[in-house]
C-alpha cells in the first residue's frame, strides 16, 4: 500500500514538473513583462555587499537588459555589469563581467545564486552594449 501511495506522488510531482515546463517552454521572447525600472538600484545595493571596498564599483559599466533562457530553462532579463576587478590585494586587473538576472518576483547575482544555474560567463557568450553606470553615484 504505501508503495502504491508513493508511486501516485512521484506520478503527481511529475505531472506537475511537466505541466510548468511546458507552460514555460510556451513563453516566447515577448512574454516577460519588462525588466524592473529600479534593477539598477538592486545591483548598486548588492555591490555594497560584495565588494570589500566602499566606492569600488565606481566607473563601472552596465549593458542593456537581455532576454534570455537561464541553463534551467528559465526565462529572464540578464544584466551584465563590467567593473574593474577589485580584490584584496593592492595588485590591480583586468575587468570582469558579473551576470545579474531578474523576472517577477526572481533576482539571481553572483554569490546569490541560490541554485540558479546562471554564472558571470553568460555576459561573455553574447555581444552586449555597455554604457557607464548612473546609479553608481549612489555608492
Amino acid at each position: 500500500m504505501a508503495a502504491k501511495r508513493l508511486i501516485i506522488l512521484v506520478a503527481l510531482g511529475l505531472a506537475c514538473t511537466g505541466a510548468r515546463a511546458q507552460d514555460q517552454e510556451a513563453l516566447g521572447l515577448g512574454a516577460l513583462p519588462p525588466i524592473s525600472p529600479e534593477y539598477r538600484d538592486r545591483i548598486a545595493r548588492w555591490s555594497r555587499y560584495y565588494f570589500p571596498q566602499p566606492g569600488a564599483f565606481r566607473g563601472s559599466r552596465v549593458s542593456d537588459p537581455v532576454l534570455i533562457r537561464d541553463g534551467a530553462g528559465r526565462l529572464l532579463w540578464l544584466v551584465c555589469v563590467e567593473a574593474g576587478n577589485v580584490s584584496r590585494s593592492t595588485r590591480p586587473s583586468a575587468s570582469t563581467r558579473y551576470a545579474f538576472g531578474f523576472a517577477p518576483g526572481y533576482f539571481t547575482a553572483p554569490r546569490q545564486r541560490n541554485g540558479s544555474p546562471l554564472i558571470n560567463g553568460a555576459c561573455d557568450e553574447r555581444a552586449l552594449a555597455f554604457r557607464p553606470f548612473s546609479a553608481s553615484k549612489r555608492l
